[in-house]
Formats: structure tokens, sequence, C-alpha cells
């Protein structure tokens, strides 16, 4: 299932759209709730990564963050889906994950990860990394 958050023009910028990707209800609706509070106001979520690829192929999208362990394909599948798609294959792209496996997160890094955070997730630091990804990628910085 497909969940949407009323898309709007953020306060100050543009529209910014954001795909999250967790089979967690719970964990998407506080990611969606942080997004929002940080000035994100478009942002649509996919339970699973074939939704995502879906969404990914019916829509224009600036970042995707994604659970890596998810049932049947993980967010390290989709990553690679990703790369390997001529259309998307830019899109920042950040991990969300329990993993800590550190070898596992430097093979995401080499297939193209910008970041990854780690649950229970914080608003601060959702912040500080799509802070650090607003200068290189030239999309909306976090509100304060």
């Amino acid at each position: 299932m497909i969940y949407y958050l009323n898309p709007t023009k953020s306060r100050k910028n543009p529209v910014m759209q954001i795909l999250i990707v967790d089979d967690a209800r719970t964990f998407r609706y506080m990611l969606i709730k942080i997004l929002k509070e940080l000035g994100y106001d478009n942002v649509i979520a996919a339970t699973c990564v074939d939704e995502a690829k879906k969404q990914l192929t019916e829509q224009k999208f600036d970042l995707v963050l994604a659970d890596w362990h998810m049932p049947g394909e993980t967010g390290l599948d989709l990553l690679k889906y990703i790369r390997a798609t001529p259309e998307i294959s830019k899109i920042p792209f950040i991990m969300v994950t329990t993993e800590n496996d550190k070898s596992r997160i430097l093979d995401a890094l080499k297939i193209g990860m910008q970041s990854f955070l780690f649950k229970p997730v914080k608003k601060t630091i959702i912040a500080e990394k799509l802070a650090e990804l607003a200068e290189t990628y030239k999309f909306q910085a976090p509100f304060k």
C-alpha cells in the first residue's frame, strides 16, 4: 500500500518529492511526521521494494529513504535497481537501518548510497544528514 502526505508547496522552498520505503507502518508515519516538521511536505511512502519501483517509474523523486531489512527485496536491492536504471540513477539515497556490519555498510556506499541513518532515528540526526546532502545535491535544506 502506498501512502501520500498531502502534496503541497513547502513553506519557503519549491516542492521536493521524497520517497520513503519501509515495511513498518509506525516507522513510516514517524518519518513522515519528522520530514513534515523539517519542511518536507511532499512525501510518498511505499511498504515494499515493488511498490517503490512502481512509484519511481511513475513520478520524479529528489530523495529516497529506504529501510535495509524488508521482506522480499531489501533496501540494498532497491539501491542497486536505482543505480542500474539510467533515468533515476542519480537520485540521492539514504538507507535507514539497524544493520551494524561495517563491511555491508561499506558495500552499500560503494554501490552508491549517499548516507545512512541508524534506527531509531532522531529528528536532529535526520536534519543533519539532509543538510549535508542538500548542498551537494541542490535540494531544499531542512527548516530549523
